[in-house]
């Protein structure tokens, strides 16, 4: 029993001592008389019905609602370390920043959360999470025309939440370092204030990205310049990405679309594309994923295959990756030069493809409606209405890749007179072969038996080559361009 007491005793005066460090408390902002979020302003409540005030400590946990706070002492901004920060309600947060491994959080469908006051940016280093359908507003006003503008220096992670970028520089060009990270649906709204015309930044999109550009048909289109991971090997949802309801002004895409998650096993699912409203959803960039798109109509509009209102469009050096294309009904694929489509692909169209002046479209194979082909040319005299514009679509095996060697099957023929030997294997679609022959590996030379073309689609191949009785033994190969 003694030492039971004795063990009390040294917690309670350790606890006791100058500089112990208090425990972590859950702390509402209050807003106080000073309206600033630091060590020694008592600004905070601990309880959100409370009515006495007390101070912030490094660690304790806070949420704010419907408030207006400034991070700093008499005006000048401070950092903060929170060990967690939620904001919701119509709530204003200027200067400062939140440091340490907390993750700002933006909640609540209601949340306009606006940070304000920017010259470059705040250093938040646990990330943000913006969730619930939760608003971020980063206002913008006083950064430079070309400005990098930190929002932390961790990712922001979007759980249906919006994040909205407030510019009255129409020509500003803003950076987000943050990479942004779209795990349950998200959305970029540039219609506030103008909003910027240039943004820049990587872009991890597992499922839905919605892009509002707002402003006005006449007025500069808003560009997207970075990188943008799309989906991942094996991913449960598609990656989509949408230009909707409240767009005026067009969409650019000029980044590099990649595979995200390279190396995990499994199959990707393709990318969904639709654009809502009058203007076009522009690629112009290289775009080198692989898991093909499919181009998403909607009765609501109305589509006109030869203007850019509602459509896809993808420019001269630009492509949509390497995959397949799929265009469904009310929906436009504007084709303004020859890689819009890989050669190697295939592409359905339900929908209207619009080929521009001079191009022709190359793809492997091509489904207009109902109709399947796998060779010929197709314009608007002969495209069943799905094809218009002055260009045409070829199909033909294009250059792409290395060659696939065939798995070679082989028998001897039975009772034939001189004797033969059968070779058989399936054929790689776009991808031309030539069997050789030879009587000896030490120095050989070999001979062509056959030469099989490339044709669209994979295909069964038998070769009889018939030889001599005499002969001891044949060694085969086959010889493919890489053509596929």
């Amino acid at each position: 029993m003694k030492s039971i007491l004795l063990i009390r005793a040294v917690i309670c005066l350790a606890l006791a001592l100058p500089g112990a460090v208090p425990a972590a408390t859950q702390l509402y902002w209050g807003g106080g008389d000073a309206g600033e979020w630091n060590t020694n302003a008592p600004n905070w409540l601990t309880g959100p019905y409370e009515t006495n005030f007390t101070v912030f400590n490094p660690g304790d946990s806070v949420s704010v609602w419907y408030g207006s706070l400034f991070l700093g002492r008499n005006g000048v901004p401070i950092p903060v370390t929170p060990s967690n920060a939620v904001f919701s309600g119509q709530t204003v947060v200027h200067g400062g920043d939140i440091t340490g491994p907390a993750r700002v959080s933006i909640v609540d469908e209601e949340s306009d959360v606006i940070f304000s006051n920017y010259a470059a940016g705040l250093s938040f280093t646990g990330g943000t999470l913006i969730t619930d359908e939760g608003t971020l507003i980063i206002d913008a006003g006083t950064a430079l025309e070309e400005a990098t503008v930190w929002f932390g220096q961790g990712p922001i992670r979007f759980e249906e939440g919006v994040l909205r970028i407030r510019s009255s520089v129409p020509a500003r060009a803003i950076t987000l370092p943050n990479p942004l990270d779209f795990v349950d649906g998200g959305q970029l709204n540039f219609s506030a204030c103008a909003g910027p015309v240039t943004v820049s930044g990587g872009m991890r999109l597992l499922t839905l990205v919605n892009f509002i550009t707002g402003g006005e048909r006449n007025e500069a289109p808003v560009r997207s310049t970075g990188t943008i991971e799309v989906g991942a090997a094996g991913g449960t949802y598609s990656p989509a990405l949408w230009r909707w309801f409240g767009s005026g002004r067009d969409l650019i895409l000029s980044g590099n679309l990649v595979d995200g998650e390279v190396g995990v096993p499994g199959h990707r699912p393709p990318l969904e594309l639709l654009n809502l409203d009058w203007g076009t959803l522009r690629f112009t960039g290289l775009n080198t994923f692989t898991q093909g798109c499919y181009i998403v109509g909607h009765p609501w509009v109305r589509v006109d295959a030869t203007g850019s209102d509602y459509a896809i469009e993808v420019t001269a050096g630009s492509s949509l990756g390497t995959g397949d294309v799929r265009v469904e009904s009310n929906a436009v694929l504007r084709a303004l030069g020859a890689g819009a489509v890989h050669p190697s692909a295939r592409l359905s169209v339900q929908g209207s493809v619009y080929v521009g002046a001079n191009v022709t479209l190359l793809c492997r194979e091509l489904t207009l409606g109902d109709a399947i082909h796998t060779s010929g040319t197709f314009d608007e005299k002969n495209g069943g209405g799905y094809i218009v514009g002055p260009g045409r679509i070829t199909l033909q095996c294009g250059v792409s890749g290395a060659a696939v060697p065939p798995v070679l099957a082989v028998r001897l023929t039975e009772g034939s007179a001189p004797p033969g030997v059968v070779l058989s294997f399936i054929t790689a679609p776009c991808q031309s072969y030539q069997i050789q022959v030879a009587s000896s590996l030490a120095h050989p030379e070999w001979d062509t038996v056959a030469t099989v073309a490339a044709s669209a689609e994979a295909r069964p191949v038998s070769v009889t080559h018939e030889f001599s009785p005499f002969v001891r033994r044949l060694f085969f190969r086959t010889v493919s361009a890489s053509t596929r």
